[in-house]
């Protein structure tokens, strides 16, 4: 295998590929119940006109108000602690606080709320209370697949390659570049890398904890470790039994439902979930939020590396605590089931 090592800390860097540092082997799956206790949950309240549709990102603040993005509706909706629908923040539209696809909703220490416009890839500020402050348009472009707010103020993005070759973008407040990290020719896949259909596929997903962050592609079973402020990565291929590697498809793409059912025959990665505490990796067959087959890597805080399958869709780590939808948007509730390591 050829992937790359992330590369940082230059204005226009080379792109050379490199063996991953390491590989991890899972020597077998257990249920998620196996590693994690239910130890509480929370229905969403949810009125005729602020349904809760699909949900694209979730947040928590340090009083244990929950943000939730919703793609669907156009919105970003605040909760209380035990889930009582507190208020709606912005709405469909282009205007300034209204979105096309909001997602990855983040708290700043003070409790303002940061929201990224992942289609018009711009990031929107509210205060405390839901109120508009400040809308910025990143100039690392859409779509935004990931987001994550430096203990400096500044921001780290996941978005489209540009012409320097970065797939994560170091962004300061006025939106624009100023460093960057991952090469484009590390989101290959491992099977026929050059086949364009798998730009149907194709992302880059991360999540942070301070400066660290940990970076996932789509259509491959490898993590990239980065540390945003100095530089310094490391990469390692995650081994799981059941793990079905991405290939192309047998029959030509015509539709979206050729894509779908082409994206259930194996799996690919959408979502990195990291803590102080936890490390979490789902390859799910099919969409994440809709409950498909999953397995789920999870790294504890003792560096030891175990797999989970019957686990409901993650969507938010705080501590050794997952956060989970336990009914999907199909279902008449929502309910957020919160999971603790079984240590």
């Amino acid at each position: 295998m050829s992937t790359g090592i992330t590369l940082a800390g230059c204005a226009d860097p080379p792109q050379p590929e490199a063996s991953t540092d390491a590989v991890v082997r899972v020597e077998r799956v257990e249920p998620f119940s196996a590693g994690f206790d239910l130890v509480d949950s929370i229905v969403l309240e949810q009125r005729p006109d602020a349904p809760i549709v699909r949900v694209s990102g979730l947040a928590r603040r340090n009083d244990g108000v929950l943000a939730l993005a919703d793609v669907s509706e156009g919105n970003v909706k605040l909760f209380t602690p035990d889930g009582r629908l507190r208020r709606i923040v912005g709405r469909k539209g282009r205007g300034p606080g209204e979105f096309v696809s909001p997602r990855h909703p983040a708290f700043m220490p003070d409790g303002r709320l940061l929201v990224v416009d992942g289609q018009l890839g711009r990031l929107t500020r509210f205060s405390a209370d839901g109120e508009l402050e400040h809308t910025v348009t990143l100039e690392a472009g859409f779509p935004v697949m990931g987001f994550h707010l430096l203990p400096d103020g500044r921001y780290a993005v996941s978005a489209p390659s540009s012409s320097k070759g970065r797939m994560i973008h170091l962004v300061d407040t006025s939106g624009r570049t100023v460093d960057g990290f991952i090469s484009n020719q590390q989101t290959r896949p491992r099977i026929e890398p050059d086949l364009d259909v798998w730009g149907y596929l194709a992302g880059v997903f991360f999540a942070g904890d301070g400066a660290n962050l940990a970076v996932a592609f789509s259509l491959s079973d490898s993590l990239w470790l980065v540390d945003a402020t100095t530089g310094a990565s490391s990469a390692v291929r995650l081994m799981v039994p059941g793990y079905l590697q991405p290939s192309p498809p047998k029959a030509r793409i015509g539709s979206p439902q050729d894509i779908s059912a082409w994206s259930g025959s194996f799996h690919t990665t959408s979502k990195v979930l990291l803590s102080e505490e936890l490390l979490l990796v789902p390859f799910v067959q099919g969409v994440l939020n809709y409950g498909d087959p999953l397995i789920l890597a999870v790294r504890s805080s003792d560096g030891a590396w175990r797999a989970y399958d019957q686990a409901p869709p993650p969507v938010l780590v705080s501590g050794d605590t997952v956060f989970t939808l336990l009914h999907t948007q199909e279902s008449t509730r929502m309910v957020l089931g919160l999971h603790r390591l079984r240590h």
